[in-house]
């Protein structure tokens, strides 16, 4: 297909299209959180090195909690994403109509 021609698409593939994007989103914005809450606990984690012991266990268990939720999200997305091979496949998320006539 020559550079200049577009793609024609049905509605149902480009809903699919926008819905992994979207659950993409979170996967990001996920990780991006836990980086700085990571990033947080180490800061914290030096600071209260000498301090109460409570604090500790205490900014502990938030980024205990913040792991688990980012696993739980992250398998999550992995399982939807599983269910769609199709739209992989079929060049939905390259864009490349003829992914799978290759």
């Amino acid at each position: 297909m020559p550079a200049n021609q577009t793609k024609k698409i049905s509605a149902s593939e480009l809903i699919n299209q926008k819905k992994f994007i979207s659950d993409a989103k979170y996967v990001v914005a996920s990780e991006v959180a836990l980086s700085i809450v990571l990033d947080y606990a180490d800061v914290e984690t030096r600071r209260l090195r000498k301090s109460n012991f409570m604090l500790r266990l205490a900014l502990f268990i938030v980024m205990c909690i913040a792991l688990v939720g980012y696993l739980a999200l992250t398998v999550s997305f992995d399982k939807w994403l599983k269910t769609q091979p199709a739209q992989i496949n079929k060049g939905a998320v390259t864009g490349d109509s003829k992914a799978n006539k290759r």
